[in-house]
């Protein structure tokens, strides 16, 4: 339910002379776009999740207690006619999981368009455990620590009419450890401008009702460890159809074709911190408003944000912006620099002139470079260092408007410390694109 600042180089008439640096190179290497993600859920992921944590359990109280702080309580929205909360209920309850199941649509509106909103509302409610009860799927309580209930803390709730993209609103002093929303989709034809922005508004509003590791401790507690501080951090899930999300992309096109769900979360404060195959084993009936069911083309899966917790992700997950830097070699000035021709030309100066101006959590790479030197030398052609510089959000999220920032002030040293002359400076780094990319924009910057 639910322009690219072009980095492509212009053709210029100025002849390549500089053997070392006449081509752009490659200083990293990348993996194969086909080795994006794990697929390593078969069945659907919060099954997956609850089993996982069950074989935890037999670790030790401790490490027990820990891992059910995480995600004690859950929220899903959008929930198309409950079949999704009502499949989870009684596992979610066994682990001491509290489970808010939400819809868009009043309680009579939706028992009036879906035939089992009853049933599976019931179902939900209904969901708890007693002392000693097992089935195929659960462990028997003798498994459990001690220091924790047998029985179900927590009462499973149902909530009608609330609007995903206004959670605080229904949840002003609740926060959550977990928030799913299942394909979103808006109740139209396909629309990737709407869907973006739903998807866009979901995001800044469960970010404001997201458990932190701070929330999830109380005042009195003693502080966690970093490690219990990310087990603790809450997370945000969304299950797309394969290319919706924007992950993985094979090329920069279908990449702004998607719904570009990365860069929104981005630009809310949230990482990308997983992406996972996602195959639901429950009934999906809702289709745009409507109870029938719908077919998924290609591989469904499963996007996991959540707020930066000083560890790096993967650089298959992470997110980049890129812009030109052109400095203009005049062999004058250069004589009256700070920096020589060949510390800027082959060697690390614009680097270390960049990098007290990146914060930590921002990786920033000389991704290619390349020196123009013009047929003829005239007063008004001078030889030129081009570089491509790259910002990745790797502990941080990367906001265009911060690598900008960063392009500016790089630029403004150029002048101010090298006494150089900046050419076509002041244009805006490129939106937020996904950094696996780079080598196929270096590749077609290059041709």
């Amino acid at each position: 339910m639910a322009a690219d600042a072009s980095a492509s180089t212009r053709k210029v008439s100025n002849r390549m002379k500089n053997q070392d640096s006449s081509s752009f190179t490659l200083p990293f290497e990348f993996q194969s776009s086909c080795r994006l993600y794990n697929t390593v859920c078969s069945s659907s992921s919060t099954t997956d999740v609850i089993q996982q944590e069950r074989r935890t359990t037999a670790t030790s109280s401790e490490e027990f207690q820990t891992l059910h702080l995480r995600k004690k309580k859950w929220l899903v929205v959008g929930d198309g006619d409950l079949s999704y909360c009502a499949s989870i209920a009684s596992d979610l309850a066994r682990q001491n999981i509290q489970l808010t199941a939400t819809v868009l649509e009043n309680k009579e509106r939706h028992q009036l368009v879906y035939e089992r909103s009853r049933e599976n509302t019931q179902k939900i409610l209904m969901a708890t455990v007693t002392d000693n009860q097992t089935n195929n799927n659960s462990v028997t309580t003798t498994a459990l620590p001690t220091t924790l209930p047998t029985t179900s803390t927590f009462t499973h709730s149902v909530q009608f009419g609330i609007d995903a993209t206004q959670l605080i609103t229904a949840f002003p002093s609740t926060t959550f450890h977990r928030i799913i929303f299942n394909f979103p989709h808006w109740r139209g034809k396909t629309n990737a401008k709407r869907n973006r922005q739903l998807v866009s508004d979901f995001l800044q509003s469960a970010r404001q009702v997201l458990a932190s590791s701070s929330s999830s401790s109380s005042s009195s507690s003693p502080l966690p460890s970093q490690q219990q501080q990310r087990q603790q951090q809450g997370e945000i899930c969304i299950a797309l159809c394969q290319g919706q999300g924007g992950f993985p992309s094979d090329t920069l096109t279908a990449w702004r074709q998607s719904w570009l769900v990365p860069a929104y979360a981005s630009e809310h404060g949230l990482l990308l911190q997983k992406l996972e195959s996602y195959d639901p084993l429950y009934t999906q009936s809702s289709h745009r408003g409507v109870d029938r069911p719908w077919k998924k083309s290609g591989n469904n899966q499963l996007y996991t944000f959540g707020l930066p917790t000083g560890s790096k992700i993967d650089k298959t997950l992470q997110l980049s912006c890129r812009h030109e830097l052109r400095i203009m070699l005049h062999p004058d000035k250069l004589q009256r620099s700070c920096v020589s021709h060949d510390d800027i030309v082959k060697g690390d100066a614009v680097l270390q002139l960049a990098q007290p101006f990146v914060p930590d959590g921002i990786d920033l790479e000389v991704a290619a470079r390349q020196l123009l030197i013009p047929e003829e030398r005239n007063e008004d052609h001078v030889p030129l260092a081009v570089f491509l510089m790259n910002y990745s959000g790797s502990s941080l999220p990367l906001k265009r408007q911060q690598a900008d920032e960063i392009r500016d002030r790089l630029e403004t040293a150029v002048k101010e410390q090298w006494h150089l002359d900046v050419a076509k400076g002041g244009r805006l780094v490129s939106r937020l694109y996904p950094r696996h990319l780079l080598p196929t924009l270096i590749k077609e910057y290059n041709c």
